[in-house]
């Protein structure tokens, strides 16, 4: 059976969580930019690869030790 967690239907509620989750990723956001702006498209392009190409580094590995757990 699943829990109810108090969660509200009503749409006032979602639009005031949606304003506190703004709000507080209002500074991270900032500084994300800002990091995103010290590289060029190009750079970006390779860091997204590589960070793309370690995932599925890291889930094979996970799946690999699952399989040697069993």
């Amino acid at each position: 059976m699943g829990s109810h967690l108090g969660r509200s239907a009503e749409p006032g509620d979602l639009a005031g969580r949606h304003l506190r989750i703004a709000a507080a990723w209002e500074v991270p956001g900032k500084a994300f930019g800002a990091l995103l702006e010290r590289y060029t498209d190009d750079q970006l392009e390779i860091i997204a690869d590589y960070l793309h190409e370690a995932a599925k580094v890291g889930r094979d590995q996970a799946r690999r030790l699952a399989a040697e757990a069993t």
